[in-house]
């Protein structure tokens, strides 16, 4: 059984070298590896070449101006002449096994998408495996790590390529639109590649979300069981809307907020010091409202403050007219009433700013 390698770059010199010997080490040996370079201007094609001879005669690249990565694939893929075909980006890498164990896995199964466990590795150079979701789930979000995805050929004849309108998330719509069509997906219990985490903008990092509820939104009405799972894909998207105005217009989440207390804001407190605390404190700062302090139930013996602001147990509070946002998505009633026990009156929860900011979308 023939497989296709695919790894589309564009000045990748400090990464790319790690993938291409991922991909020449690997112990099964009856592949092809194909590199759609994006005409890069550094020495990416160079380090290419110096390879190309030691694959004897399975590695070949063309170097031209692309429409972006997920054009680069659908030209590897035309390429392919594999009966499985995989996509490596040029900053990741496969384990040594991973095409020994997708070969054995298709040879020995009805299958048509294998996929399998990643590793990430975290901007501070830590290897974290990447959390492994119930395929049902990818209704509603992305939950396959695609490096370690594997397809046979006529799938993509079948059912079609990337389509290049989604800058960040075809690799989403694809296997969206081939589970909504039945195709036949199997899980593979190793890790098969490792993803290098990138310095992903914030800007970037919502528009691929958008990208991918707008794929999701799409295929909802394809899905069996959608009385079930719309109402979390409208709950997913409604958090995901309130972190993006948080981003690009948090003056219309204070005035909501302000509204609530029937006052205008000038200082807060944040309960909650994880993602929906940074997302607010993040928000506030940028609008010059004072965060007077965090609160926290939880506060280890070294961490007293965040971003210079100190971080108060619950029954440390002095001022009880203080306005509260209780910023954790899990467990934020009980977290409320709590609060009240102490005597606490102005508080807000994460849900309640979430149906507050709904009728902006």
């Amino acid at each position: 059984m023939k497989v296709s390698i695919i790894t589309p770059s564009l000045n990748s010199e400090k990464t790319i070298e790690q993938t291409i010997n991922s991909v020449l080490n690997q112990r099964y040996t009856d592949f092809e590896y194909i590199i759609i370079d994006g005409n890069s201007s550094d020495h990416t094609v160079d380090i290419i070449k110096e390879y190309i001879p030691l694959f004897g005669g399975r590695m070949r690249y063309i170097s031209e101006e692309d429409d972006g990565i997920y054009d680069a694939m659908n030209k590897g893929i035309k390429l392919a002449r594999g009966n499985i075909i995989g996509i490596i980006n040029s900053d990741d890498w496969y384990e040594k096994d991973a095409l020994e164990k997708v070969v054995n896995f298709f040879s020995n199964n009805d299958t048509d998408v294998i996929y399998g466990k990643m590793n990430i590795l975290t901007e501070n150079a830590q290897l974290e495996e990447y959390p492994v979701c119930d395929l049902s789930a990818l209704w509603y979000k992305m939950v396959i790590p695609h490096p370690t995805v594997f397809v046979r050929r006529e799938i993509y004849k079948r059912y079609g390529v990337f389509k290049t309108q989604y800058n960040l998330s075809a690799d989403y719509e694809l296997m969206l639109r081939l589970y909504s069509q039945n195709v036949k997906f199997s899980f593979v219990d190793s890790v098969l590649a490792n993803f290098r985490l990138g310095g992903e903008s914030q800007h970037n990092r919502i528009h691929c979300i958008k990208e991918g509820y707008d794929i999701s939104f799409h295929y909802i009405d394809k899905c069996p069981v959608k009385k079930t799972v719309f109402p979390i894909l409208k709950e997913e998207y409604s958090y995901f809307f309130l972190e993006q105005l948080l981003l690009e217009n948090p003056e219309a989440v204070l005035q909501k907020i302000c509204n609530y207390f029937a006052t205008e804001l000038y200082e807060v407190i944040l309960f909650g010091t994880g993602f929906w605390g940074e997302k607010f404190d993040n928000a506030f700062s940028e609008m010059r409202i004072k965060v007077k302090y965090f609160l926290a139930n939880n506060r280890s013996k070294g961490c007293l403050s965040r971003n210079d602001i100190k971080i108060f147990l619950p029954n440390e509070i002095k001022e009880l007219d203080d306005h509260i946002i209780i910023a954790v998505r899990k467990q934020d009633n009980e977290i409320k009433n709590q609060l009240k026990q102490l005597g606490l009156k102005n508080m807000i929860t994460l849900c309640e700013i979430v149906k507050l900011v709904s009728d902006l979308q």
